[in-house]
């Protein structure tokens, strides 16, 4: 997210500028945290306004695919398949913390 903007309205920018793509930002799918490289994914359903899509200057190729052409092996993020994966089943929003630590301690100790 850039500054000043909500995660839905940062959603719709990494969507244009990953694959020129427009969509209107729905209900949220999951949160996902991964410490290990400093990422918090937040996933929202956010169907395409219209079937234009091309690559952005962060991506090699975009496409649009059938549900059982979906080239598992190849999708950037394991969160991406987790989002994917609980909207087929028709379950509610997920928040997953990759990595659980035992206690959280404060900044103070």
């Amino acid at each position: 997210m850039e500054l000043g903007e909500s995660s839905a309205e940062g959603a719709a920018r990494e969507v244009w500028e990953e694959a020129q793509a427009r969509v209107l930002v729905g209900s949220l799918l999951g949160v996902y945290e991964i410490p290990h490289i400093n990422q918090v994914n937040i996933i929202y359903h956010a169907p395409m306004l219209g079937p234009e899509c091309a690559p952005g200057a962060e991506s090699e190729a975009v496409a649009l695919f059938a549900w059982d052409d979906i080239p598992w092996e190849h999708l950037a993020f394991p969160s991406v398949r987790w989002s994917l994966e609980r909207f087929r089943a028709g379950e509610g929003p997920d928040v997953f913390a990759a990595a659980q630590p035992s206690a959280v301690r404060s900044a103070a100790g």
